[in-house]
């Protein structure tokens, strides 16, 4: 199957994965195809979160086989039992959501895009403590950030803020642990992550987006960077009356309860 943001940034729910049944995979290889969610990013072909506690993944880079062979699927054991309902993939990094929303993540974390305080490489799966306590039922990557949706539709953003992907102004260059979004009381229904921008749509159906804007995604204006700055305040909503969005690696699409939906 395939979905709309599959280069960067891809979710389990929009990214290029492996098949729900039988055996296959939608890009690369064969592999496992159990039941379950996907994800896709450039660096890793395919995720599969199953019922089974395991990822299965198919490796697009340095496998051992034979040329013009496809590559095999492997999996990804966690230290601790865990099922996974939701998964999101970065540059060379994870995010894992637990069916008790609990976030776990590892990779590279040269940006702290894994949210564990530091900016070391994570070799194996770890929780986010820094979001300890906080039921997380969403979450999104980009390139090198990440958003999660908690179950009180509280917003929180970590990793590279170079472009203002992270709704913070530019003097928050990185944030390598979760930071809440949002000062006012706003009710976030939806979170997406292109390569460097972030879309936000609110319960009462209000599109908000910042970051990187060479090529429109985040405004009409072309400005390079667009911000937040970790307030609604004075900051008029890019589209209105919008039901659903979703980020591209470069684009921004939504759609509206008009007539007419929209992408810039």
């Amino acid at each position: 199957s395939s979905g709309i943001n599959a280069e960067y940034g891809g979710s389990a729910t929009t990214g290029t994965g492996s098949a729900t049944t039988g055996t296959g995979s939608a890009t690369t290889g064969t592999g496992s195809a159990t039941t379950g969610t996907r994800s896709a990013s450039s660096r890793m072909t395919c995720v599969t979160a199953t019922s089974r506690r395991v990822v299965w993944a198919v490796r697009d880079t340095v496998v051992e086989v034979e040329p013009n062979k496809s590559p095999v699927a492997f999996k990804v054991e966690y230290p601790l039992p865990l099922r996974v309902v939701e998964i999101a993939l970065g540059a060379q990094f994870t995010l894992a959501l637990g069916h008790c929303g609990i976030l776990w993540s590892w990779g590279i974390n040269n940006h702290g895009q894994l949210g564990h305080g530091h900016i070391e490489t994570v070799t194996e799966p770890a929780p986010v403590d820094y979001l300890g306590g906080l039921q997380i039922k969403h979450i999104a990557a980009g390139y090198w950030h990440c958003l999660a949706l908690t179950e009180f539709d509280v917003v929180y953003a970590w990793g590279w803020n170079n472009k203002g992907q992270l709704g913070l102004t530019q003097e928050n260059a990185m944030e390598n642990i979760p930071v809440a979004l949002f000062e006012e009381e706003v009710e976030i229904d939806k979170i997406s992550c292109g390569r460097s921008h972030s879309a936000f749509l609110t319960k009462d159906n209000s599109l908000y987006l910042s970051g990187w804007n060479k090529y429109g995604q985040c405004s009409r204006d072309f400005s390079e960077e667009h911000f937040l700055n970790n307030t609604l305040s004075g900051k008029p909503p890019y589209a209105s009356d919008v039901v659903d969005a979703v980020c591209g690696p470069w684009s921004t699409f939504y759609v509206t309860n008009s007539k007419y939906s929209s992408n810039k």
